[in-house]
């Protein structure tokens, strides 16, 4: 039988080499291997005598010669017992197609047909063999052994699935790098992920379902990568970075789009929108919230992909608008000018057509999706007139479009890249528009008009001005430009190309060939002569991966406030990852390490790599009282809480009753008030007052509030039985308990806000109509005097007037004076004070303005950075050398 390694159709051998080394490569990678099989090939078969003594010879009688009889003859030693083998260390060279020239196909089909009568099953058998894949493990094993030997580099490279603009690149420098590198491609498909080894285009791919990092690392391994290239990695469902780690090969990005630092992938508010404009992260939270549900916000987004950046040996953009953009989030990167396509020192092709007295013909080129401008191409075929403008798209529709604007277009339907030219000639238009609205990093199809010669209109944003700059016969024109405008536009160009021009053609800025000078040369990390100190950020999560409010309060947000962490170049770990990762400073709180090993591990890293060590801790973990809700859960980790305050250097607390309470652990823990980010708290406006409709009363908290509830709740029913509808009470958590009083409303965050703390805040900042009062009300046991009043800012923050016990916590906060008041712990004195302020409208909207006018003046990080940054700095000096503490 036979190993047919990788085609045994003919063609060249398999990356130009020998017959002699692909089958030495075999015999090496796959001695003594073999594969069973439902039957075997005609033209390389070894046959036993005592099979041949049994079942007798191939059935040329009823077959002829040259197709079907060997199969035949294998289904009936099949059926007589016997097995068929695939020999996967011998490699046999069958060239294909040459003994029975143009009957192939025609015997071919007499042969199925004949094997089907049979045989009914055969088709299932061939088709479930090939399904399992069983050859393919030895055919990567033997591809494996020819890269080994070849001392090639090898290169994985990863991205989507998706095709595109993205495929094309990576399939180019498949080419490119034939003979000079092999490279193995990680695409993301329905079912998890393939690898493949693309210059070998009847190589099998192997499939590899999500969670099989460690079987996906001992592939690549097996294969010799020697660094990795991330395009995209969009639907790839694998931890790359622990890959890379556990190959410890170096990696470079290239920026096809803007994914990394945005979920909406090309920068817009929605696909048919227009360039956001990169606003603060409030509006990026909200934009999450109205468009994206795999997206959490913004903050957590760029974390989690910052290490594409950061830690990359190169970015590589192909544009300079591209590399200007990442600068601004990420200037500590190692950005590299990496355009896809060189441009030699010559004159720009030019050809411009005269469009006559004729209607000006327009085309638009590639697929027509909805970020490509899809809306505005439907909008101006709709606006212009027919007898003076013909539309032409040279692509698809891959998007909404109207029956009007699709009856005015003409559309040629899909392509293949190659043809592009060809159609494009075809279809002589004297203009070529690009309509999208976003900033593009470089665009193949702009090449394919660069080099048509014809006039082009294009938005002056992304790759197109610094590609298009001192082009002749090319118009730019603000993002933002209206269809009516762009006719106007149009109109304009028939006049300009109408006259005669006779000015010579200028020449174009030569621009290096990145990919042929410098791609392979892996040059070494640059060392940084100002490195910006490193600071990694090891979150508490839930169990889903999700980092817990208290993560985003005390550390994400914070630490990612310019005005704080501005200084340093920031990431964000899990205890895994943390592990593989360099820092001058690693902070961590509560329960991020999830038991004493990964704490033992976590601290253990620090002495290591030299890093300071903060544990931030925001509630008095040590002593869980037991009638806490979640006491079976928390007092058995409460030494995590200890182990970790006593190994780390430096411990940080909320409160100053909370550094008095954990003072016989810990002495020395520092003081870092709570604030919260007014990035998100203040990005919607304050509602107006309004005058009509029920007065609206909040309660929130943890289900942990239960007991804090219970206090206030005989004055929240009595109140609702005194106005009735005169006010509305909403319940947001603070009790599990399955039914609630009547009148009181059980409320709930939507899907997207209970994903995240930031997400959570848009939404109730954003909820219209707003409430007027928010409670906090706490009962004053040990355990809630070491808590801070962030209840009481969260409700300033969000413009209500607040109502909060009359306990050490809330004494001296924005509910004790300018943004409410503080209420004794009875039920009467509760009912007393939300009565006077429902009646009192003129009292309650004062409060309201109040509390966030006295939020913004005191309690947001940008009014008190200095206790973060100040805390931060003084952890640098404490940085050690070597291992030892």
């Amino acid at each position: 039988t036979i190993c047919g390694y990788p085609d045994d159709q003919g063609g060249p051998l398999a990356l130009g080499r020998s017959l002699a080394e692909i089958d030495a490569a075999c015999q090496t990678a796959n001695t003594g291997r073999f594969v069973d099989v439902p039957t075997t090939v005609g033209f390389c078969m070894y046959i036993r005598r005592d099979a041949l003594d049994q079942l007798g010879c191939f059935d040329t009688e009823r077959f002829g010669h040259g197709y079907g009889e060997e199969n035949d003859f294998c289904l009936r030693a099949a059926a007589a017992g016997w097995t068929h083998r695939l020999a996967c260390d011998l490699f046999v060279y069958h060239k294909g197609q040459v003994s029975f020239g143009d009957r192939r196909n025609t015997l071919a089909a007499k042969a199925t047909d004949l094997l089907l009568e049979r045989f009914p099953d055969y088709a299932q058998r061939v088709a479930r063999h090939i399904t399992r894949g069983e050859t393919t493990p030895a055919r990567f094993a033997v591809t494996a052994e020819l890269f080994r030997q070849s001392g090639l580099p090898v290169i994985l490279m990863v991205t989507h699935g998706l095709g595109g603009g993205v495929r094309r690149h990576v399939g180019l420098l498949v080419e490119r790098y034939r003979r000079k590198a092999h490279v193995l491609l990680l695409e993301s498909t329905e079912r998890g992920l393939a690898l493949s080894v693309p210059a070998l285009p009847n190589h099998p791919a192997q499939p590899l379902p999500a969670d099989r990092d460690e079987d996906l690392a001992i592939i690549l391994q097996a294969l010799h990568v020697s660094w990795v290239h991330i395009h995209h990695l969009m639907g790839i469902d694998a931890d790359i970075p622990a890959i890379i780690r556990r190959l410890g090969v170096p990696f470079d990005t290239t920026v096809h789009d803007y994914y990394g630092i945005c979920p909406q992938i090309n920068l817009l508010p929605s696909r048919h929108g227009l360039y956001c404009g990169e606003p603060d992260i409030g509006a990026c939270n909200a934009c999450i919230a109205r468009s994206h549900h795999w997206a959490r916000d913004i903050l957590t987004w760029r974390a989690e992909h910052a290490w594409l950046f950061r830690d990359a040996e190169r970015v590589l953009c192909p544009s300079q608008d591209t590399l200007g953009r990442l600068k601004r989030y990420y200037p500590e990167a190692r950005l590299v000018l990496a355009p896809h396509e060189p441009v030699k020192a010559e004159p720009w092709p030019l050809r411009p057509a005269r469009p006559g007295k004729g209607r000006l013909r327009i085309a638009v080129l590639g697929t027509l999706a909805e970020h490509k401008g899809c809306a505005s191409v439907a909008a101006l075929a709709e606006l212009m007139d027919p007898k003076r403008f013909e539309l032409h798209l040279i692509g698809a529709i891959d998007g909404a479009f109207p029956d009007v604007a699709r009856a005015r277009t003409k559309v040629t339907g899909r392509y293949d890249d190659a043809d592009l030219p060809a159609l494009i000639d075809s279809t002589a238009p004297h203009l070529i528009w690009f309509p999208m609205a976003w900033p593009e990093t470089f665009s193949y199809t702009l090449s394919a008009a660069i080099a048509s010669g014809l006039p082009i209109a294009a938005p002056r944003i992304g790759a197109f001005p610094e590609r298009l700059a001192g082009r002749p016969m090319t118009w730019l024109a603000p993002v933002g430009t209206r269809p009516s405008a762009w006719l106007d536009l149009f109109e304009t160009i028939r006049t300009t190309l109408g006259a005669k021009h006779a000015a010579p053609v200028p020449v174009r800025v030569q621009q290096p060939d990145f990919y042929a000078r410098d791609y392979l040369a892996r040059p070494r990390k640059a060392v940084v002569a100002k490195r910006r100190p490193r600071l990694a950020i090891v979150p508490e999560r839930y169990d889903n991966g999700f980092p817990t409010p208290c993560a985003y309060i005390r550390l994400l947000q914070p630490l990612s406030h310019p005005a704080i962490g501005g200084g340093f170049e920031t990431a964000v770990h899990d205890c895994e990852t943390i592990l593989g990762a360099e820092a001058d400073i690693i902070i961590t709180q509560r329960f991020a390490p999830p038991d004493r090993k990964a704490a033992d591990r976590l601290i253990a890293h620090a002495r290591q790599c030299g890093a300071t060590l903060i544990y931030d801790l925001d509630d008095d973990l040590l002593n869980i009282p037991r009638s806490h809700p979640d006491a079976p859960v928390l007092r058995p980790q409460a030494r995590i809480a200890k182990q970790m305050l006593l190994a780390a250097d430096i411990a940080w607390v909320s409160t100053a009753a909370l550094a008095e309470t954990i003072a016989p652990v810990r002495a020395d823990a520092l003081v870092i008030e709570n604030r919260l980010d007014e990035r998100i708290w203040a990005a919607e406006p304050l509602p107006e007052p309004h005058w009509n409709g029920p007065v609206r009363i909040l309660a929130m908290g943890t289900t942990s509030h239960a007991q804090d509830f219970a206090l206030i709740e005989p004055a929240l029913v009595r109140l609702k039985n005194e106005y009735g509808g005169r006010v509305s009470i909403d319940i947001l958590g603070m009790t599990d308990a399955a039914d609630l009083p009547p009148g009181l409303n059980r409320i709930a965050p939507t899907p997207h806000a209970a994903r995240s703390y930031a997400g959570f805040v848009q939404w109730l900042t954003a909820r219209r109509p707003a409430w007027d009062i928010g409670l906090a009300p706490l009962l004053d046991t040990p355990f809630n005097r070491s808590k801070s009043a962030l209840k009481a800012m969260d409700y300033a923050a969000a413009g209500m007037a607040v109502l909060a016990s009359d306990v050490p916590v809330y004494r001296g906060s924005l509910a004790d004076g300018p943004a409410g008041q503080l209420v004794a712990n009875t039920p009467e004195a509760w009912h007393a004070a939300l009565d006077w302020l429902i009646r009192n409208r003129g009292l309650r909207q004062q409060l309201a303005r109040q509390a966030r006018e006295a939020f913004l003046a005191s309690a947001t990080l940008a009014r008190r950075p200095d206790q973060w940054r100040d805390a931060l700095m003084q952890a640098m000096p404490l940085r050690r050398t070597g291992s030892a503490a």
